[in-house]
């Protein structure tokens, strides 16, 4: 941009960072002949920037032999979203977490089962003694939920098995 200036005309003067061979060092547009130059630098859209000649173009005979095959991907290894790393990879790069490995026994820990239904949730915690409802913020810990003298909020309501079954019945099925 600092080599570009405006004409009292109206004309754009554009500076050249070495001078050509016939020693022209500016070159004059018009407003209309300056945007068409630039609108040339545009790339379209969807098209790639990176070509390849020779045998590495995509139909060269030579290029299976010469281009690493994509790694396979293991049907016991769990990918999210659109993310190339799954989450225990993730865990371990970020967090510095083995969250694979039990740390009683070192053995490798596997994925069984997802569960996303709330009472299904509720009756394998309950079977293993664990608490059943999240634990309540407490009061001038880490992170308090206002000032002292602010009466605690009302309690949120509590919810039943039938909010959190996503299942059709019988009636809706048919």
């Amino acid at each position: 941009m600092s080599r570009l200036s405006l004409a009292l005309n109206g004309n754009l003067h554009y500076r050249l960072k070495t001078p050509r061979a016939n020693g022209t060092t500016h070159v004059v547009f018009t407003p209309q002949s300056f945007l068409t130059r630039l609108s040339w630098l545009v790339v379209k859209p969807r098209i790639h920037l990176t070509r390849y000649h020779g045998v590495l173009a995509p139909n060269h005979p030579w290029r299976n032999i010469l281009v690493p095959k994509p790694p396979v991907h293991v049907p016991g290894e769990i990918r999210c979203g659109r993310s190339r790393l799954d989450w225990a990879t993730l865990l371990k790069r970020v967090f510095a977490l083995e969250v694979l490995l039990c740390a009683s026994c070192g053995g490798e820990r596997r994925i069984i089962a997802e569960i996303r239904e709330g009472p299904v949730a509720r009756k394998i915690l309950a079977h293993l003694g664990m608490p059943t409802t999240a634990p309540k913020p407490s009061q001038g810990g880490l992170f308090p939920t206002g000032p002292p003298d602010q009466p605690e909020p009302e309690a949120p309501p509590a919810w039943s098995d039938e909010d959190f079954d996503q299942r059709l019945s019988d009636s809706e099925f048919t």
